[in-house]
């Protein structure tokens, strides 16, 4: 070869443009190029892949031995352990000599090549695969030959490294990006420095403009009260870990409510910066806020209302009692929340409680109300009208909601009066005349009558009472 520097400028060339050529291409290209400045029969690059399962084949022509371009030729395990072991160049002047112990080399001996030339192609310590070159003739590679293009090798290596490592970075970029495209999260690159070096998101998105932020430190481009709370937060990631919290941006005469979780970056144990993941909660935040007004509202109407309130869950436990209840059981709200609430209850009315609960559990419909006796902490016994209904709380929980109006004084006033009437009743009925009492206003319909009336006209009160024309 007259210039050996022409191929040494070649592959460095590949060398620096190994982001922009595949491994394919700058092997194509390689073997073309060295099959002009030698006169070989033969010239190929084997590449190993990732599985243990053969050699990527590229040849000077578009078919040596039997074998087409880019053919993957099948391996053994052994074989292929054996081969990336193989450090060091086997020249065979002779082919015939040695075409027992590879299969390669049968395939060659197959097509005519009499000299053979393998030089493995070696990246810190490790096989890539071989740069093969092959002759018709006996002893048919020149040393000068031979001399080049073990020069050439490791260029050839340190190329294909890097292109491999190229695609490598180029395949983990687009599934990053497919990744961050796929969701709504705006994600930042801080340096050490703290200065903004990249970030991924919809531009719709930012609170600036790229050019506005880019190289600039988050005290120079956000507002005081975040900047200061992202700075801290990066200061304290210089040793690791990850911080997160929530902030708020007025963006389009709007607040905008974020997310955002910061990561130290580490190479090697040397600290590189931090990333940024932040996500938008603004609807978030609005039915927080809604939430909570209507939890207000609600809490008020229940606070203000005239009838004591309780919640109960399906365990029997108080969850919730407002000020009346307070007051008709003589508890403090501390003292009744999270009690049973048959504590409460005399025997007979906690059994008739414990049934009605199942029932309820059971989707049955019972009678929406109901009277009960409940006992106070000083021991007094009051009367209360229970309604009650089952209610599913913004958490999924199923509580029963219950309204308790106390009718001590009513039923004690329905207690006088039946024993009122029951003293009117032996009086009216020991004295030797006869009453009775009628309805002006339903055609003079009886409703009441004496025993001695019974026992004059020989007919039952029953008869009496369901008949308007008796008296006529």
């Amino acid at each position: 070869m007259d210039n050996q520097e022409d191929v040494i400028k070649l592959l460095i060339d590949f060398d620096k443009r190994a982001g922009s050529l595949d491994i394919s291409e700058l092997v194509e290209q390689t073997i073309k190029y060295i099959a002009d400045k030698f006169s070989l029969s033969r010239l190929s690059i084997e590449l190993f892949q990732d599985a243990p399962c053969g050699l990527l084949i590229r040849n000077v022509t578009e078919e040596v031995d039997g074998l087409n371009t880019g053919q993957l030729i099948p391996l053994s395990n052994e074989r292929f352990i054996a081969l990336k072991s193989q450090l060091a160049p086997n020249y065979c002047p002779s082919l015939a000599d040695h075409c027992s112990d590879s299969v390669t080399m049968k395939r060659l001996a197959a097509g005519g090549i009499k000299s053979f030339f393998t030089i493995p192609l070696v990246m810190k310590g490790a096989v890539l695969g071989y740069l093969n070159a092959g002759s018709r003739k006996l002893d048919g590679i020149p040393e000068n030959d031979r001399d080049l293009l073990l020069l050439i090798a490791p260029r050839l290596a340190q190329a294909i490294h890097n292109s491999m490592l190229y695609e490598k970075l180029h395949e983990s970029d687009s599934k990053f990006k497919s990744l961050v495209n796929s969701i709504d999260d705006l994600i930042f690159v801080l340096d050490s420095n703290h200065r903004i070096t990249a970030y991924y998101a919809d531009k719709d998105q930012l609170y600036l403009k790229p050019e506005e932020f880019l190289g600039k430190r988050v005290s120079e481009i956000m507002p005081p009260d975040v900047a200061a709370k992202l700075e801290d937060a990066i200061n304290r990631l210089k040793t690791g870990g990850r911080v997160e919290f929530e902030y708020s941006l007025n963006m389009n005469n709007k607040v905008s409510w974020y997310s955002i979780s910061l990561s130290s970056i580490f190479d090697n144990g040397t600290y590189q910066g931090v990333a940024a993941v932040a996500r938008d909660i603004t609807e978030k935040k609005e039915i927080e806020f809604n939430l909570k007004k209507s939890e207000e509202i609600y809490n008020t109407i229940l606070e203000d209302s005239y009838a004591g309130i309780v919640q109960i869950n399906m365990e029997m436990e108080i969850c919730y009692v407002n000020d009346n209840i307070v007051k008709l059981f003589g508890y403090s709200k501390e003292e009744l929340i999270g009690e049973n609430f048959l504590k409460f209850l005399d025997d007979d009315t906690a059994a008739l409680m414990k049934i009605r609960m199942e029932m309820r559990k059971a989707g049955e419909l019972l009678p929406p109300f109901v009277e009960m006796p409940i006992t106070r902490k000083d021991g007094a016994v009051r009367w209360i009208e229970n309604r009650t209904s089952i209610i599913n709380k913004v958490n999924g929980e199923r509580v029963s909601m219950s309204q308790m109006l106390d009718i001590t004084e009513r039923k004690e006033a329905e207690r006088e009066l039946i024993e009122t009437l029951q003293r009117q009743d032996l009086v009216l009925n020991a004295v030797p005349l006869a009453f009775y009492t009628a309805d002006p206003n339903n055609d003079m319909a009886t409703t009441w009558i004496s025993e001695q009336i019974e026992g004059l006209i020989g007919f039952k009160s029953e008869v009496l009472t369901t008949s308007n024309t008796f008296w006529r």
